[in-house]
């Protein structure tokens, strides 16, 4: 796993799992034409992806870790209407093989009830947070086009949420077996990732995490 300099922010550390990736020595290629067919589909894609302040020229980016990030719920707060417990909001952070470029988060947030969210991707310029109190790092040797290109295949930037409003975790959960099928991280990576997403992980850092039912969105 390479270890990253960018800050998690409130990172539960001691509690972060490393995950191996399945022993390979190529990276995944991407051709030109694949390049122009991804840039288009992720600028005409109906609204889905939330992509005007993602630099295009990153897709050829290497990628050295791919990070399952929870959210910190400073509050530790469900939603009383529907007397939801407390859950965290999760998303994806991809960093680069060369420690001094900007990672890239991939944030799939939910819109009106029914409507396919958005997939937000944006960088995470060196040095930033993230408001993060737990992730699991999986190694990769990948680019970004070709984890994207991953999701693009597989329809997963057209997602609708639970009617609760919740699927983050589900989403990932999903695409962490896509990531498996696709040779970017081992079948062990994704269930240290699923074991994870299946939690609660409470404010303050530190504090013990228990089981979350997960709320399955529709693709």
């Amino acid at each position: 796993m390479a270890e990253s300099i960018y800050s998690l922010g409130t990172v539960d550390v001691q509690r972060k799992f490393e995950c191996h990736r399945r022993a390979t020595n190529t990276t995944m290629s991407t051709s030109d034409s694949d390049f122009i067919s991804l840039r288009k589909h992720m600028q005409n894609s109906d609204g889905n992806w939330g992509a005007s302040l993602f630099d295009m020229s990153y897709l050829a980016s290497p990628i050295a870790s791919i990070q399952f990030t929870a959210h910190s719920n400073v509050d530790n707060a469900g939603d009383e209407v529907l007397k939801l417990p407390p859950t965290n909001h999760w998303s994806l952070l991809l960093f680069p093989d060369n420690t001094t470029e900007s990672a890239v988060h991939l944030d799939m947030t939910p819109n009106e009830p029914g409507e396919p969210g958005m997939l937000i991707i944006e960088h995470l310029p060196y040095g930033s947070e993230l408001d993060s109190i737990h992730a699991v790092s999986c190694s990769t040797k990948a680019t970004v086009a070709s984890i994207l290109q991953v999701l693009v295949n597989k329809k997963r930037d057209n997602y609708i949420f639970a009617p609760v409003g919740e699927g983050c975790r589900f989403w990932l959960s999903t695409i962490a077996d896509d990531f498996v099928r696709s040779d970017l991280i081992s079948s062990t990576d994704s269930e240290f990732v699923k074991q994870a997403l299946g939690r609660y992980w409470p404010y303050p850092p530190g504090s013990e995490s228990e089981e979350r039912h997960m709320e399955e969105g529709t693709f």
